[in-house]
């Protein structure tokens, strides 16, 4: 008991204790002391915040901070980190003193700028010349080939041995772009098989003619022949490899597959677009290696075939590398000599429109043949009704039209589409929805259109 009458009287002296200090409340304070709290300042990317105001002698908080935008970046006008030239990029580098941040922009390559051609050598009436330009910034020298001056109309007509005229063209067309020669000022050897060394040349001419490094390591490959350079950009680039190591065989002929191969690597080996395969007779002769890169030659029209063949191993002519070449770069050289023959093609063909029907198949009239095929009357006609047709004649019917358009069916297939005579072939386009055009080509002579069909000879009259 005597414990408790202790603590209280402990209490009560407390109590009195504390009604002696005079209280100090919020709404007595005069606020005379105050501090900011918590501000924060601002940065070049971050806010900030001014503070909050509180009273140092009540501790009540007077006002509330507010936020302070960042600054933003105060970046000086740069300086030139990576000087340009004329083919490479430089750099501009910006500082930022308040934070030491930095950024860079690019700047430009200038390009060359190149002064006036200049004649190095002159051409004459069968030889090329060379002229060259200097840039006057980097100092790099250009130079091309100025064509030879009797050529300048038509190309192949100079060449005794291009007689004819399915080539012509191509043959125009390489020679005035600098991408194939003759084999002599009076001979392009149209006939001649295309060796390794003759194609990888073309394609380096193709490339650009670029600058190389060093030579190939292919002993076989003379280090002065004409061809050296072309082997050793070629073994570089991948786009034609050696036997091995040591051999090339720049003599070896090449292949239909193999220049559509190469052609395919040359252009980075692209999907290509869809092509009817099925229609060639060949198809599986076609080394697995080359079957990705002969769908997309045939697909890009630089392979046509011939007679619905594509010959994947055949060794290829330089008159028709040269129709490759034509068509893989989309060009065409339109010369005085094909102008005047397809003048004359006008006049011979002038009345080549007119429908045409099924006469022969194989040297056999059409009623004989289908007779002898299906053994008696009542079967041809059941396989005519098959077909709604009611004669054997309109199992193909073609119409070639003045406008340059044509009609034809086939069985109950119909087509249509555009026809071209050139020469002697009637090429027929139709078009194919979402696909490359496709085309077939038949032969004409004297109101008669002949093709072939699983072997057989079908000839047309009107």
């Amino acid at each position: 008991m005597k414990q408790y009458k202790n603590v209280l009287a402990m209490l009560l002296a407390l109590v009195m204790l504390l009604s002696c200090v005079p209280a100090v409340f919020a709404a007595d304070c005069a606020h005379a002391r105050t501090e900011v709290r918590n501000a924060v300042p601002a940065a070049c990317e971050t806010d900030g915040y001014s503070g909050d105001t509180y009273c140092l002698d009540c501790g009540v908080l007077l006002a509330k901070g507010a936020v302070i935008p960042a600054t933003g970046h105060h970046y000086d006008n740069g300086v030139v980190s990576k000087a340009s030239t004329c083919t490479e990029d430089g750099v501009r580098t910006y500082y930022c003193p308040d934070c030491g941040s930095t950024y860079t922009t690019v700047i430009k390559a200038s390009g060359h700028q190149f002064g006036e051609w200049v004649v190095i050598t002159p051409a004459t009436a069968t030889t090329k010349g060379e002229e060259s330009r200097t840039c006057t910034f980097c100092g790099k020298v250009e130079t091309r080939e100025i064509k030879p001056v009797a050529y300048e109309k038509c190309y192949a007509k100079h060449f005794t041995d291009c007689t004819e005229k399915w080539y012509h063209e191509a043959i125009d067309y390489v020679v005035d772009a600098c991408f194939m020669d003759g084999v002599s000022t009076k001979e392009f050897a149209p006939k001649g098989t295309m060796t390794r060394a003759m194609m990888v040349t073309v394609l380096y001419r193709l490339a650009g003619k670029p600058a190389i490094t060093a030579l190939s390591s292919f002993k076989d490959v003379d280090k002065d022949a004409w061809y050296a350079e072309p082997i050793a950009w070629a073994q570089d680039t991948g786009i034609v490899l050696g036997y091995s190591p040591d051999k090339f065989g720049p003599n070896d002929f090449v292949t239909r597959e193999q220049i559509a191969t190469i052609l395919w690597r040359f252009e980075g080996r692209p999907e290509g677009k869809a092509a009817n395969m099925d229609k060639f007779k060949d198809t599986k002769k076609i080394s697995t290696y080359a079957e990705n890169a002969m769908k997309w030659a045939v697909g890009e029209g630089i392979l046509n075939g011939d007679n619905l063949m594509l010959k994947p191993a055949s060794n290829a002519t330089r008159a028709e590398f040269a129709c490759m070449i034509m068509r893989y770069k989309g060009g065409s050289f339109l010369c005085e000599t094909m102008k005047d023959w397809e003048k004359e093609e006008e006049e011979e063909y002038k009345d080549v429109e007119g429908t045409y029907r099924l006469v022969t198949v194989d040297g056999i009239g059409v009623n004989k043949y289908f007779l002898e095929k299906y053994g008696d009357e009542e079967a041809v006609e059941d396989y005519l009704i098959t077909y709604g047709l009611k004669r054997v004649e309109d199992i193909v019917v073609l119409t070639l039209k003045k406008d340059g358009k044509f009609t034809a069916s086939y069985l109950d297939d119909d087509y249509n589409g555009t026809w071209k005579l050139n020469s002697g072939k009637l090429t027929l386009t139709v078009r194919v929805a979402y696909e490359k055009d496709e085309s077939m080509v038949l032969d004409y002579k004297d109101g008669e259109i002949t093709f072939r069909v699983d072997g057989e000879e079908w000839l047309l009259t009107r």
